[in-house]
Parts: C-alpha cells; structure tokens; sequence
C-alpha cells in the first residue's frame, strides 16, 4: 500500500512539473496542450483463475487500472485426492480383490488392490433318485449352485402292501393257484407272487438214511388220481451256528457244525472299516507359529483296533497385524524406524527406515515441513510431517530463540523546573520485536555554555 502512495505521489508531481514548463512553440497538438506523461502500470491483488491439482499448475491473475493484465503460474500441489476402490470378495470360481486406493485426479495408484484366491468348491454329497427309482450320487456346493449327479446303477423301490388279484394260473388238478401283486409308491414298477394251491394227498417213501457222509431223503407223492406231483424232504443236516464278527480289516463269517461232525463256514460279512466318530483337536507344536497353523484333529478308531485318522478343518487363523507403530524417532542426526507387529503372535510383518529430520528429505518429499519461526521471547518450531496408507506421523524439532533487535533511543520529557543544561537526558531503548526495554541509561547534562556579561541594570546612587 506505502509503494501505491509513492507511485501516485511521484504521478502527481510529474504532472505539476510539466505544467508549469513552458511549452516549445514548433511541439505540441494545435491546441498547445502539454504532452500526455507515460503511464506507469498500478495491478491490484492477485486472483486465482484456476487452481492447481496434484499434477498440473494453476493460473492467477492481476488487472490495472487500465484493464493490462499479468498472469503467472501457481504450482502443482503434488497432494494426491484419494479415492477408495472397493473390494471384491472371492468366488469358488473367480478370484477377489482387497481394497485399494487412487488418485481421483491422475489415477496414480496410492494403495494397490491385491488378487485374492479363489476359493474352491465346499462340496458334500447325498443320495438322491429320480421317477424311475434310480439312484444317483448327487455332488454340490454351500456355497454356490454347482451341483454334479452320477449314476450308481442301482434301484431303490418303495414297494406297498400285497394285493390279490383276479389272474390265476393254471395249477395241478388238486388246484389253482392265487396271485399277489404290489405296487411301487415312486415309480409305475409292480412285482408279483404265486401262492401254491393246496389239497394234495402226499405218502411219504424213505429214500436216503441222514448220516456224516449223506444227508437223508424222504419222497412225497400225491396219491390223488391223475396227479404226479411229488417232491422229497432232505434231512439235512442240523447245524449249530458259531459267528465270528468282522473286524475294522477283516471279514466276518459263521461256522456251522452238524451233530454229525459235519461243518462248514458261510455267511460272510465284509470288513466293518474303521469308524471314527470323535475328534479331538492337536495343540500347536513348538516352532510354529500359531498364525500359520491349520487346525488338526485326531481320532481313535471306535472299534478300538488302535487305528487314528487326522484332519484339518478351514484354514489358519492368519495374522491380524497392528498399524505403523513407531519403534525408534527419527533426529535431525540418525534415522528412525516405523514397524507393524501381529497382535496374535507378536511377529513383525515389516519394517521401514525413517530418514532423518533434514531439509534435504523435505526436498526429495520424503517429508512435509511446516514452521514456526522463532522470535526473541518465543522459541520456533520444525514440524516434519511422514505419511504412510492412512497413517500419519508428525516429529517437532525446536528453533532457538532469537536476538532482540534494538531500536532508536527515547528520550524522557524534560521534568518541569529543570534547567535544560543541567538535565541528564535519560533514554530507553526497546526491541522492534516485541518492545520490551533492551537497553537504559543517561547521556548526561550539555552544562550551560556562558557568553560574555552585559549590563542588566544600571547601578544607582542608591542601588
């Protein structure tokens, strides 16, 4: 504002000047006006035309007063606008993202979105048939709608009660025979069964004696005329019967023995398999870190054939690691370290050297600076400023007082009744920063300074 005042002063005084010089009669316009001064440029206050973003400068402008512009370039913050890239959770199929971050400026990518695997059909399986009471082995998904059928090749039918029929068939003279029929409650399948007439007029005959090496034989015949049916009864053998259970491996089977020292085995049953049914979950060994351990579990074979079987169930448990936490500040002399530890398992996950607090790594970006200076009461203060993610981390460092700056000395008023020659002129001095008194003292009395005498009244005879 003072410069403005001294360029209109400095106008107005030309101004005056070249109207009080007399004017050359071969210059001038016809009408013998004084030539017009040059006009010195007067811009007002700068205005932002466009603003700077991270990458690109900015415009402003000023105007004077006779509408001459001048612009000039403002700098590109390099201050990135973050915006967040939402994640994407993973499929059985496809693959997932973790958030990430960009510049919604540039699109420079501040935090990088990472793949996460797919994860993979969660299958299980149950039996399942179709109209025809085929069955099928039928494969799907929890967590998605894959689904797999197979064939096993067998039928399953749901058979209902037996119902008399009005078909017979033919039999012998002694008689008919009757016919059952039932009906699948599934599917259209039917099965039958023949239920023998009865009325023959059986004699036996004895054929065979039972014995170790043969078995007995009765014949029947049917006396009734015109009949030939007959059949025979064996005396078979009379075994009692010895199980030997199956085991987890082997086969089950039952011995049978005969009075007359007759044996055989038969009715085999096929190995049990091991049967496990209570699992008992496996501490983490020493060594492993409990973060990365996949839960297992044991089980005893129930059938106490002392089989186990192990399994794992999900998956580790993962780290669940802190922020960036300062382990060592960075000095305007050393380095100093950031780190993030898991708050399971305290491991590091990374670490990071912090340079030290120096104006070249504000230079280089490392760090944001922002000061306080200092003054003569007050000490200044260098605030560093790192970020890291969403994180940030600010370290002061303090600027030393500084000298006061003094100013003129200040006399003090002449106390009335003092004879100025014999006053000792006091004075004070004050700094220009904040006023306090620096320096006092005296410069003591100038002392009168006689000239010659003169006569100031007249003597008298009388006086």
């Amino acid at each position: 504002m003072k410069k403005l005042f001294s360029l209109l002063a400095l106008a107005l005084t030309l101004c005056c000047i070249f109207a009080s010089c007399k004017k050359d009669p071969n210059q001038g316009n016809q009408n013998n006006d004084p030539p017009v001064p040059e006009h010195i440029h007067v811009f007002g206050e700068w205005e932002t035309v466009t603003e700077p973003t991270c990458v690109a400068e900015g415009l402003k402008e000023r105007v004077c007063s006779c509408n001459e512009k001048e612009s000039e370039a403002i700098p590109a913050t390099g201050i990135h606008t973050e915006l967040t890239l939402e994640s994407v959770d993973p499929t059985c199929l496809n693959t997932g993202l973790t958030e990430g971050k960009k510049c919604s400026v540039c699109n420079t990518v501040i935090d990088e979105q990472q793949t996460i695997p797919a994860l993979g059909h969660d299958e299980f399986t149950y039996t399942e048939k179709d109209e025809n009471c085929n069955l099928f082995n039928v494969t799907a998904c929890y967590r998605c709608d894959y689904i797999n059928s197979v064939d096993t090749g067998a039928v399953s039918h749901s058979f209902g009660e037996w119902e008399l029929t009005d078909s017979v068939i033919e039999g012998s003279p002694c008689g008919i025979d009757k016919v059952y029929l039932r009906s699948c409650d599934d599917c259209d399948a039917t099965e039958t069964k023949t239920e023998p007439a009865t009325g023959h007029n059986y004699t036996s005959t004895v054929i065979s004696v039972h014995s170790p090496e043969s078995i007995g034989e009765i014949k029947y015949t049917c006396q009734n005329p015109g009949c030939d049916s007959s059949y025979s009864e064996y005396e078979n053998h009379k075994y009692s019967s010895s199980v030997t259970a199956s085991t987890c491996t082997k086969q089950g089977y039952t011995t049978y023995t005969c009075s007359c020292g007759h044996s055989y085995a038969s009715d085999y049953t096929e190995p049990q398999g091991h049967l496990f049914t209570s699992y008992e979950p496996v501490m983490c060994p020493d060594g492993v870190c409990i973060c990365e351990w996949i839960p297992l579990y044991i089980a005893y074979c129930d059938r106490n054939c002392g089989m186990t079987n192990e399994r794992t169930e999900g998956v580790s448990m993962g780290h669940s690691y802190t922020s960036w936490t300062v382990s060592t500040d960075p000095t305007e002399e050393s380095e100093g370290l950031l780190v993030k530890e898991c708050k399971k398992c305290n491991c590091h996950d990374s670490e990071k050297i912090l340079p030290a607090l120096t104006q070249e790594n504000v230079d280089n970006g490392t760090y944001s600076l922002a000061v306080t200076d200092a003054t003569c009461i007050v000490s200044g203060i260098e605030r560093f400023e790192f970020r890291i993610s969403d994180q940030r981390f600010v370290w002061e460092v303090k600027i030393p007082i500084i000298d006061h700056t003094p100013g003129d000395k200040e006399y003090i008023k002449n106390e009335i009744g003092i004879c100025l020659c014999e006053w000792s002129h006091p004075y004070s001095i004050h700094c220009t920063g904040c006023g306090i008194v620096i320096e006092s003292g005296e410069d003591g009395a100038t002392g009168h300074l006689w000239g010659d005498f003169y006569i100031a009244l007249d003597p008298t005879p009388e006086t």
